[in-house]
């Protein structure tokens, strides 16, 4: 009886380490994607995290190394200021060819005259502490606004503020697509690759 659990545990144990290195190789070695960092962020203090307020809007052009924490609402209010929005969910350590230069995306919107507003969906002092030219700063989502650490948690909250609608995930995920786009204030669609912009 002894032997044959042996075998069973050894599998067990490879299984899982296999998943951990997996996991660890597609997240650069932590635990980002998965949790927000916002605490850890906010002790390297080498980014200012600062509050947002019903003066979300009118903040642009701000130093690079402040970021703002806002809810969806927050944003939401933002957006409603604008003839035409794009919010960008910034994966920050994303290296798929899908993941775009924040700067080319401002460039982007500035032709087709709509305003960025790029949401990261969690926290990173390097990436974060970066100047990438955009015409309004970086907006972190505000994790104690949502009670919630955990990533996919706090962004579907966050996207649901925004855009009043639970029904925009990506199917049979519970990811969301890259870009949000709005119209007059309102949501009019949403999409993962700038090309469909």
């Amino acid at each position: 009886m002894i032997l044959e659990k042996k075998p069973i545990a050894s599998v067990l144990i490879l299984f899982t380490t296999f998943i951990s290195s997996s996991a660890c190789i597609r997240i650069g070695g932590s635990m980002q994607g998965m949790f927000s960092y916002y605490n850890k962020t906010k002790e390297e203090a080498k980014v200012r995290l600062v509050q947002a307020d019903t003066e979300l809007c009118s903040v642009t052009e701000q130093d690079s190394l402040f970021v703002y924490v806002a809810n969806g609402s927050q944003l939401k209010a933002c957006v409603q200021q604008y003839d035409k929005a794009l919010v960008y969910i910034w994966q920050v350590k994303c290296k798929s060819p899908h993941c775009y230069q924040l700067s080319m995306l401002q460039d982007i919107c500035e032709q087709k005259n709509t305003a960025l507003f790029v949401v990261a969906a969690y926290y990173d002092t390097q990436y974060m502490s970066s100047d990438y030219h955009l015409k309004h700063p970086i907006i972190g989502v505000d994790v104690k606004h949502y009670r919630t650490n955990l990533t996919s948690k706090y962004l579907s909250k966050f996207v649901f503020d925004l855009t009043g609608r639970d029904d925009i995930r990506k199917p049979k995920t519970d990811a969301y697509d890259s870009f949000i786009y709005f119209t007059d204030g309102v949501f009019t669609k949403s999409f993962d690759y700038i090309e469909e912009f």
